[in-house]
């Protein structure tokens, strides 16, 4: 029941951001761009993180659409995601400041194993919101640089499985929370443009 909710949420807040982006944008062509990017300024060094999207250049707004994965070793976890994001642009130049929100849909699954009767698994399905703000500087006129960090109001839905000697018991849990994403939780990324 909790998961249709959130998982109506995030549609609603998805077409929401791909209606009010799409309405911006103009008749000007520019070049759209391919993303790549990490969830992080902090490289985990036991595991594998990484995003790919595509960034839609609008006359007012950008509109970025794209999906991230994390897979490590400590604890079994993976975890995978998809969003959306508008970012507006202060002004034009080599060193491009920008502003904007975003909506991101995401799913995490830890399990801490003992043996194959012992053993603790959380699944979230997490559903964030928020402003961003960061710069994009151009090395090329086809090759961007963004960092950015972002205010977020993140809505969880976590559910812990537990198995004692066999015994499997089952709870769940809804929290909000408010993140700030600053330091090391921001996000750094590459834009390669084609013409």
């Amino acid at each position: 029941m909790v998961k249709n909710r959130l998982i109506r949420i995030v549609l609603f807040a998805l077409i929401v951001a791909v209606g009010v982006s799409g309405a911006a944008f103009g008749q000007e062509k520019r070049p759209f761009g391919i993303i790549f990017n990490t969830g992080s300024l902090l490289m985990n060094i036991e595991g594998y993180q990484a995003g790919v999207g595509i960034k839609l250049p609008g006359e007012k707004v950008d509109l970025r659409i794209g999906g991230d994965i994390f897979a490590a070793n400590s604890f079994s976890t993976l975890s995978f995601g998809a969003g959306v994001a508008v970012e507006k642009h202060f002004r034009p130049g080599k060193a491009s400041p920008y502003y904007g929100g975003f909506a991101h849909l995401d799913f995490t699954s830890q399990k801490n194993e003992t043996d194959e009767d012992n053993w603790v698994q959380n699944s979230t399905l997490a559903v964030s919101g928020g402003g961003i703000l960061g710069v994009e500087f151009f090395l090329l006129d086809n090759l961007s640089v963004f960092g950015e960090y972002a205010l977020a109001v993140d809505l969880n839905n976590i559910a812990t499985k537990t198995s004692t000697a066999g015994t499997v018991e089952q709870e769940s849990d809804l929290s909000i929370t408010f993140d700030t994403r600053i330091g090391n939780s921001s996000k750094i990324g590459v834009v390669i443009y084609v013409k």
